[in-house]
């Protein structure tokens, strides 16, 4: 099991290169790059940044870090509904994390599915969740298949009736859809506190990470749990924007990093 500091704990305060500059002065040595709006890894009409990301990639091996996941975009705005730039971005950083040896890609429903409506509806009735797939998500599927990169699908919640990806059972439909490889990225700030220990019995060989934001005595017995019941489970990410108050010692570097940086 590792713990990784991901780059957008510190979005949008700090760019990408600033939150790697921080967790290296602060001692993290494997990250997540979340592929921020301003990033400078991806042009968000589809094409691939390599110079951008070399240059990232250079300052975490200069700093002694490893990168193991990349978390796919969020669009705003219109681009949120064109599929062919939804499709395009994905494309784009399937393209970085195969070009750059980094494993895995994290997904959101917005990623893959035409709308989260058409996706809660199809879970909600039974149906097949690939009903709700992006129109050319199969060429997305075969070009990470090619790259031997793995999807971490991420469980969301948005509000008490729109649930989404969040519980065992539809987690393990949406699965079920996907043609190429992947797992569960569970964030547990996310997830049913009733259905921790379900997500584990059920979902258990099939959870590659896991997200916390508040990594305190309050979910030491869920890493513990996690750490022996699931077999994939290689990482920690630290997720979610400036909630490092509750990691220690991490917390304490980070915040006298950034009072001696201001």
């Amino acid at each position: 099991m590792k713990i990784v500091a991901s780059t957008g704990i510190l979005w949008p305060e700090h760019g990408v290169r600033e939150a790697i500059e921080h967790f290296g002065r602060a001692g993290v040595n494997e990250i997540e790059i979340y592929i921020s709006p301003d990033s400078i890894v991806s042009r968000f009409d589809g094409s691939v940044n390599d110079s951008g990301m070399r240059e990232v990639l250079r300052l975490v091996a200069d700093l002694s870090m490893e990168c193991l996941n990349l978390h796919a975009p969020m669009l705003r705005g219109d681009d949120s509904f064109s599929f062919r730039k939804r499709i395009g971005v994905l494309n784009a950083t399937i393209s970085l994390a195969a070009r750059f040896g980094i494993p895995s890609v994290t997904l959101h429903p917005v990623h893959y599915a035409k709308s989260e409506e058409e996706l809660e509806f199809a879970l909600s009735e039974g149906h097949d969740a690939r009903n709700a797939f992006l129109p050319g998500f199969e060429m997305i599927e075969q070009q990470a298949e090619e790259a031997s990169v793995m999807f971490l699908i991420e469980n969301v919640q948005h509000a008490a009736d729109r649930t989404l990806v969040n519980g065992p059972s539809r987690m393990h439909l949406v699965l079920q859809a996907f043609s190429a490889p992947a797992l569960v990225n569970l964030d547990l700030d996310h997830a049913d506190s009733r259905l921790k220990a379900e997500f584990i019995s059920k979902l258990g060989p099939k959870i590659a990470a896991v997200q916390v934001r508040e990594l305190n005595t309050r979910f030491s017995g869920d890493i513990d749990a996690f750490t022996r019941s699931c077999p994939n489970l290689k990482l920690i990410t630290i997720e979610g924007r400036c909630n490092l108050d509750y990691l220690e010692p991490l917390s304490k570097k980070v915040r006298s990093l950034n009072a001696r940086h201001s």
